[in-house]
């Protein structure tokens, strides 16, 4: 039997650890034996139950390092008591009646080593308890499915929750607080449907709000992590919600109204958090109607004034200091910012328009006054004007555009039109160039020097086909305002 149970011993660690376990096991066959017929029986066709009794004490002395094995007591004797209760069994193990481990409770007691990735060898296993010990390395990826409490608080266990932890549906309390745990929660503890505490505090957790059944979830504690995202209604609104401690985290938007009215709430803690909007107002105070609530943190969060008042009744912190006068202030702020700069491009508009405006009305009034110049002005000044080299052109005819092209002919002029009208009557559509003269143009008063000038004056006169008008190409001087207005080419006028 020795030989047999040292090769089938499924257990790491080399040769001391596997006769160990024979040991263990063969005392077990022993104490069979010796008791005539105690709580392992070994069938004579078989080894069922011995195989169990094998699985689960393979998955024990995978647990911890040797020296905490030895510290318990554990890989002498069997896990689980006998009936005449003459072995205690192992410490911290509890079996039930067919001698199946239900339980593994040690806490505080300095336990170091990982914990096997694989437990679903202890079928029969509802409670994990190993609170305040020195473990490390990462989670089981394997529980059993009757797993009902898994508790490893302030250890040092390292990664993530493994996705197959979804297969443990029995769990009721789960405390993986004060550890190294890090990524997103998710869908972990979805299929629980009978969940009602999770505690996943202090730990390095991110990501939104974890999906778990809110129908009968009574502690939530998720503090000191980095969540982040909405808290959901379905929290606020349930009827067994009676701790909720999210405080330290990254969780934004507004704070469910249902907190407010939450019958069963005692304790609520959102404190250092990102909540904005108004905080709800809270008729389940303790001593108000049948309220509950008698604990509550506010402060550190943006929250939209004005608070409402807390009764002395509710222990509360100073969450008036954190009322987010500062945040209206730079929100109010900002939209009078917003309205100085949209006044401020509205006059700038209206201020070019209105410029706009006014150049057109000074062209137009300018054009009525060169018209008017056009309709006083004498013969010899008008032949003054479209003279070229020094030639007198018949008053009575002159070279005029047609529909806007230049067509080199002359054109009789319809009795009593004057041949500056009809220019101009021709050309309305386009603008119109000053028309330039030399220096010394103002002659006696009179807006154009007479036909007899000096040749200087009249020099460079002559019909330019792109323009609308007779233009000068060399004088400084501007025909317009007051009839003759000193400028230069560039500030020709337009129509």
């Amino acid at each position: 039997k020795l030989q047999f149970l040292y090769f089938i011993a499924p257990v790491g660690g080399g040769g001391p650890m596997k006769c160990v376990y024979a040991i263990t096991l063969l005392s077990l066959s022993f104490c069979k034996e010796a008791s005539g017929g105690g709580p392992v029986s070994v069938e004579e066709d078989g080894s069922t139950e011995l195989s169990d009794i094998t699985n689960q004490i393979g998955v024990l002395l995978q647990m911890f390092d040797v020296k905490s094995q030895v510290a318990l007591g554990w890989g002498l004797g069997g896990p689980c008591p006998d009936e005449q209760h003459v072995w205690p069994g192992w410490k911290g193990v509890g079996c039930n009646t067919s001698v199946q481990v239900t339980s593994i409770n040690v806490t505080s007691s300095n336990l170091t080593g990982t914990l096997p990735d694989d437990m679903t060898n202890l079928s029969f296993l509802e409670e994990l308890i190993l609170n305040d010990n020195g473990l490390f390395g990462s989670l089981p990826s394997f529980l059993p499915a009757t797993l009902q409490t898994l508790s490893l608080s302030s250890n040092s266990l390292t990664g993530t929750i493994p996705e197959s932890t979804q297969i443990a549906t029995s769990l009721l309390h789960v405390n993986l607080s004060s550890n190294n745990l890090r990524g997103t929660v998710g869908d972990a503890f979805s299929k629980a449907s009978d969940l009602t505490s999770l505690d996943l505090s202090q730990n390095s957790f991110v990501g939104p709000f974890p999906n778990i059944a809110f129908d009968g979830i009574r502690d939530v504690v998720l503090f000191g992590n980095g969540f982040n995202g909405s808290v959901p209604e379905e929290l606020a609104n349930s009827e067994s919600v009676s701790t909720v401690q999210l405080y330290q985290n990254k969780f934004s938007g507004t704070l469910p109204k249902g907190f407010g009215t939450s019958a069963n709430l005692t304790v609520l803690f959102v404190d250092t958090n990102g909540f904005s909007g108004n905080v709800p107002k809270f008729s389940n105070i303790v001593g108000v109607s049948s309220g509950k609530l008698s604990q509550l943190t506010l402060s550190d969060n943006p929250w939209s004034c004005p608070l409402p008042k807390i009764p002395a009744a509710v222990w509360v912190d100073s969450y008036a200091t954190s009322c987010s006068t500062s945040h209206s202030f730079w929100k109010n702020t900002w939209v009078l910012v917003l309205m100085i700069c949209l006044g401020v491009l509205y006059v700038v508009v209206a201020g070019l328009l209105f410029f706009k405006c006014y150049k057109r009305r000074k062209a137009k009034k300018e054009s009525k006054k060169f018209q008017t110049w056009v309709e006083d002005a004498t013969n010899d000044e008008k032949q003054g004007l479209i003279q070229g080299n020094d030639d007198q052109r018949d008053v009575s005819k002159v070279s005029c555009y047609s529909n806007g092209s230049f067509d080199g002919a002359t054109e009789d002029l319809p009795a009593g039109e004057d041949p500056f009208v009809r220019n101009y009557r021709y050309s309305n559509r386009g603008s119109y160039k000053a028309i330039n003269v030399s220096e010394g143009a103002r002659h006696n008063g009179s807006p154009i020097p007479p036909s007899g000038a000096s040749s200087s004056t009249q020099q460079a006169r002559s019909l330019d086909p792109t323009l609308s008008l007779f233009t000068h190409v060399s004088s400084p001087h501007t025909i317009f305002k007051d009839h003759v207005e000193q400028g230069s080419p560039k500030k020709n006028q337009k129509n």
